[in-house]
């Protein structure tokens, strides 16, 4: 049950940051542009 706890929160960890870095690098490409 912990385990799967501690992978459920890691996972949405890094869909999260994931989300937030190509949204960050959209504005980046989009200022350049």
């Amino acid at each position: 049950m912990w385990l799967f706890f501690f992978f459920f929160f890691f996972f949405k960890w890094f869909m999260l940051l994931g989300w937030f870095s190509m949204n960050v690098c959209d504005c980046d490409g989009t200022w350049l542009n």
